[in-house]
């Protein structure tokens, strides 16, 4: 994994941040995979667009996230967890979306466009909500337990 941090974070260090997804990365077992993944901290990303975070697959193993920079440090590394999840679902391929035939595929399993979950409803949504508390409560206990 290759990571470019871009943009500033008012309430984590970059090393803080660097920590957390090496931790996630490591988690997954996707921390020895040949991906690039850029990390951008966005002013205003939530005022702007009413999202927190968002996470992309740019193709040719490449892989986005942004997060809105004016976080306290616990929402900010409870987004990266989230984003990170969604890493995980691109680089293990078990998360896929075809834009022009307006699909994507979880886990083997079609969700149409045409279906119109609500995003909430989302498989690959209900994964990455359901474990992003967890993993910040397991980064932050790594973290107590290195000092």
């Amino acid at each position: 994994m290759y990571l470019t941090i871009s943009g500033k974070c008012k309430n984590v260090d970059r090393n803080t941040i660097k920590d957390a997804v090496t931790f996630f990365a490591e988690y997954f077992d996707i921390d020895d995979k040949n991906f690039d993944l850029y990390l951008d901290f966005e002013k205003n990303l939530k005022k702007s667009s009413g999202d927190e975070g968002y996470c992309v697959s740019e193709g040719s193993r490449q892989y986005t996230i942004s997060i809105d920079n004016g976080f306290s440090k616990r929402k900010t590394l409870i987004a990266l967890a989230h984003e990170m999840v969604h890493i995980k679902q691109y680089v293990k391929r078990e998360l896929t979306h075809n834009e022009r035939k307006k699909l994507s595929r979880y886990k083997g399993v079609i969700v149409e466009d045409k279906q119109q979950l609500l995003y909430w409803e989302l498989p690959w949504e209900i994964e990455a909500f359901g474990r992003e508390l967890g993993l910040y409560a397991m980064f932050m206990e790594n973290i107590k337990n290195k000092s």
